[in-house]
């Protein structure tokens, strides 16, 4: 029974870990090839959907990989559509 819980428990890291993988910001950066201060303001801005994770005065943006893709093609379809 103990070995059961453990593999369930390994299987749903690793699903949630592929699902809902978060980036973070210089990731964004990266990826997109654009300055981090871009990124930012792109965030600020409500462009780029991010989330904030934990607590405190100041805790780190994520920004889901599935939501950066989905945003992504969004916006080279409308400027196709142009």
């Amino acid at each position: 029974m103990l070995a059961d819980r453990a593999t369930y428990n390994v299987a749903q890291r690793i699903m949630l870990r592929e699902a809902d993988k978060l980036l973070t910001v210089p990731e964004v950066a990266r990826r997109l090839r654009q300055s981090q201060e871009s990124i930012y303001r792109k965030i600020r801005s409500g462009e780029i959907p991010a989330v904030r994770i934990g607590s405190g005065p100041r805790p780190p943006l994520r920004v889901n990989e599935a939501e950066l893709a989905e945003w992504l093609y969004g916006a080279r379809t409308e400027a196709r559509d142009r």
